[in-house]
């Protein structure tokens, strides 16, 4: 498999690069010389690499979980790229306590010593990276931190950056490295930032990783819209009929007004519960997914109407019944000598989107009938209350944005499940870019746990500048400050090789074409607020003429990225992830899908050899 990989190339000294050259390992490109990070300070006569030699070690807290080793791994890979040296990797109880020259990864007894932290005060994602007396070192407020502190470290010594599956900026051939002091840390605005993207989905979690981003199964058990999954009628219905809503296609969360009834639900889903955290695989892991099947249902037994009513919202029967699920699971692991404190993760979605709140004069606070809510954890799928081609500030969105006051005045922490994708249209591209870097800022006032921002329907939904999207999304979860515009521009420089300049144009132009259709089209204006509809690919919003032209882009980006013949002159071979021209083709099918439905039957004789190219290399490109 071939690997792109955009290098500044150098000897180094006091962190000034210079110089370039073009070897095996890929495709390099002067950008010119780089200096020092402004948060750095260069100690003269001391060094991290002299010679092509090191001495320092790799030295990891003890049982190290998988974003510890990937933090350590990844360092040591990219170490040895830039400079040739290979750094050994120690546990902390591997050494002896008195090691100078060491880089540490997490909360070791090293981090410790020199920061006085374990790093619990960073709060979780966030990391401070710090170098002081010799040593380095990268401390996170949860382990996925540390791992996002690492690729900062890497950053200040080596100019590293990682902008997608296979592309990423390094410099090479560095003989010498100084030492340098630096102490920064960085809160993320969204501590836990979940990727459910199209690259995420077709395997690649190492591109997550070096993006900052985790899946949510990596710290939860099952799945979500499960209740009658795991309470399924055939097993249970007929000695628990109360356990079933009044249609049979849910639970119902108060058994009918059976308190003994309910009681013994919340007694089997919980042995459920801890039986799955014992499981090896999951013994870091502290939220179990646990929610309403879906459908647009809920019980309309006597027992739910009157919860509704007096919680002042439908959820409040589920919050109330999920949090003693919870709390029971917590002693039932505590009776193991296991002390986690476990949270259910329960989805408002559907007839369940509201929160149990009353109203004050300056907003909201927690309804006085529902009592303390210490072991569950909401996670807000925004689906139909918000609108998702609009900034969350805008007045479209005052309702989505009530429900945020809403959950912040009842939940310390919550989850939300927001979307910037086609359902049922997925070749199709969906704007959200205008309001990126806003709609983060205003996200990060709230007591907002995990985000995950879905960018799949299929494990195909990776055209129309959906890694653009990723990319954008990792940076400014962590610092929404950021110029998008600069993002925007370094990725283009970057992902397509010599290829950028026109896929840019494409970029810009689609920009404009879908602020066009979202202000004078009401209908595409009605797609854009429900996300399932597909009445989006019509001759009316893609004009033959922009097409037409962004077909030629195409074959001009592919021609400057190196590509051998045009877009149309053979297809994708599978596997050919990392190269420029992979890129190319995953954001151009959007522009061959909507011209092979709109336009090939009039203009290209053998349109069933385009569609079949096309087809092909959708399949291939993953």
């Amino acid at each position: 498999m071939k690997k792109i990989i955009t290098v500044v190339c150098a000897v180094v000294l006091a962190f000034g690069f210079t110089g370039c050259k073009k070897d095996d390992n890929g495709i390099y490109i002067d950008d010119g010389s780089r200096t020092i990070s402004d948060d750095c300070t260069v100690v003269d006569g001391e060094y991290i690499v002299r010679h092509k030699k090191s001495d320092y070690v790799i030295v990891t807290e003890n049982a190290p979980d998988e974003y510890i080793d990937t933090a350590a791994q990844d360092f040591n890979l990219f170490f040895n790229e830039a400079t040739g040296v290979s750094l050994s990797v120690k546990q902390d109880k591997e050494t002896t306590g008195k090691e100078k020259k060491i880089i540490s990864v997490g909360s070791t007894s090293y981090a410790r010593l020199a920061l006085g932290s374990t790093g619990s005060e960073l709060g979780n994602g966030s990391y401070r990276v710090a170098a002081k007396d010799g040593g380095l070192y990268v401390l996170g407020g949860s382990t996925a931190g540390t791992l996002l502190g690492v690729y900062k470290l890497l950053n200040y010594m080596f100019g590293y950056e990682f902008y997608k599956d296979g592309v990423y900026e390094i410099a090479h051939d560095v003989n010498d490295l100084n030492y340098f002091t630096v102490d920064k840390t960085q809160k993320a605005a969204i501590p836990m930032r979940a990727d459910y993207s199209g690259m995420n989905l077709y395997g690649s979690t190492m591109a997550s990783k070096r993006l900052g981003l985790m899946t949510d199964a990596k710290i939860t058990v099952f799945s979500h819209h499960n209740s009658l999954v795991l309470l399924n009628s055939e097993t249970y219905g007929a000695e628990h009929p109360k356990w079933y809503s009044t249609g049979g296609d849910q639970l119902c969360f108060t058994a009918r007004g059976d308190e003994n009834e309910l009681d013994e639900m919340i007694e089997t889903l919980s042995d459920k519960f801890a039986a799955e955290l014992m499981k090896e695989e999951n013994r870091n892991k502290k939220y179990v997914r646990f929610s309403m099947m879906d459908n647009k249902n809920w019980c309309a037994c006597e027992a739910c109407n009157a919860a509704a009513e007096k919680y002042n919202a439908v959820s409040g029967a589920l919050l109330t019944a999920c949090n003693r699920m919870g709390k029971r699971t917590t002693e039932k692991l505590a009776a193991e000598g296991d002390d986690r404190t476990i949270k259910i993760v329960t989805l408002l979605y559907n007839k369940t989107e509201d929160v149990p709140v009353a109203t004050t004069d300056g907003g909201y606070e927690k309804n006085e009938n529902i009592g303390a809510l210490d072991y569950v954890t909401p996670q807000w799928a925004c689906m139909t209350m918000k609108n998702h081609a609009k900034a969350w500030a805008a007045e479209e969105n005052n309702a989505a944005r009530d429900m945020l006051e809403r959950m912040n005045a009842v939940f310390e922490e919550f989850w939300v499940w927001d979307y910037g994708t086609n359902f049922n249209d997925y070749l199709l591209p969906f704007d959200t870019f205008n309001s990126m870097a806003e709609d983060m800022k205003l996200l990060g006032n709230y007591n907002i746990g995990l985000y995950l921002y879905q960018l799949a329907n299929s494990a195909h939904n990776v055209s129309g500048f959906n890694s653009l999207k990723l990319y954008l999304l990792s940076k400014l979860m962590v610092d929404p400050s950021l110029d998008i515009d600069e993002l925007t521009d370094d990725y283009f420089a970057h992902a397509y090789g010599k290829g950028g300049n026109a896929m840019r144009k494409i970029y810009d132009e689609y920009r404009l074409v879908a602020l066009y259709n979202s202000e004078d089209h009401g209908d595409f204006t009605a797609w854009n607020q429900s996300i399932y509809s597909q009445t989006m690919l019509s001759a009316d919003y893609w004009k033959r003429g922009t097409v037409k032209r962004w077909l030629a882009l195409l074959d001009e980006a592919l021609e400057e990225s190196g590509n051998d013949g045009t877009l149309n002159a053979g297809t994708l071979k599978a596997n050919s992830d990392g190269e420029y021209e992979r890129n190319i083709m995953v954001d151009g099918v959007f522009v061959r899908y909507i011209y092979a439905v709109l336009y090939l039957q009039d203009e290209y004789a053998d349109n069933l050899a385009f569609k079949l190219k096309l087809y092909n290399d959708v399949g291939a490109l993953g």
